[in-house]
């Protein structure tokens, strides 16, 4: 069973070999392409955390009762009753 330290033995040997498909696939900067990619990925991560938050604290604001109803069930009645 390989381990921890045959990984990080032969990683150098993998580098090389995936480096020069990487190459020829996405062209001599794939690795900076890969480097924008990720920061693309944990700015959406981040953006979609935030949006989950604000949907969060929206709908706790729209279950507090307003003038005896829940602002929220209003919403969710008028939206099956009209669509």
């Amino acid at each position: 069973m390989p381990s921890t330290v045959d990984f990080f033995k032969e990683l150098p040997q993998f580098v090389v070999k995936a480096g020069s498909i990487l190459s020829n696939i996405y062209g001599v900067d794939w690795e900076n392409k890969l480097e924008v990619l990720g920061l693309q990925v944990i700015y959406f991560a981040t953006l979609t955390a935030r949006v989950d938050s604000i949907k969060v604290k929206l709908i706790e604001k729209l279950e507090q009762p307003v003038a005896g109803f829940r602002v929220a069930r209003f919403l969710r009645l008028h939206t099956k009753y009209t669509s």
